[in-house]
């Protein structure tokens, strides 16, 4: 919640592995788009194998259509048989 307080006086947030779980429902509870965007980013760039179906369960909860449309590429890519 810190973070969240935090971005309302400066504009500017870190994302982090250790953070973005809590922040990114956190921000769409309080609807603060643009933390979603950056966490969603974020999100998208750490992609990978291992992660991609977490990633993806992640996006498709809380909403992130272009993170989801991503993952899905990205698992279908990578687990073609």
């Amino acid at each position: 919640m810190e973070l969240l307080i935090d971005f309302a006086y400066t504009s500017h947030v870190i994302v982090e592995e250790n953070n973005v779980q809590v922040l990114l429902p956190a921000a769409c509870l309080l609807q603060m788009v643009e933390i979603q965007e950056v966490c969603c980013e974020f999100l998208k760039r750490q992609l990978d194998p291992s992660n991609c179906l977490g990633i993806r369960a992640f996006a498709d909860t809380h909403s992130c259509r272009e993170l989801l449309r991503i993952a899905d590429k990205f698992t279908q890519h990578n687990f073609q048989r």
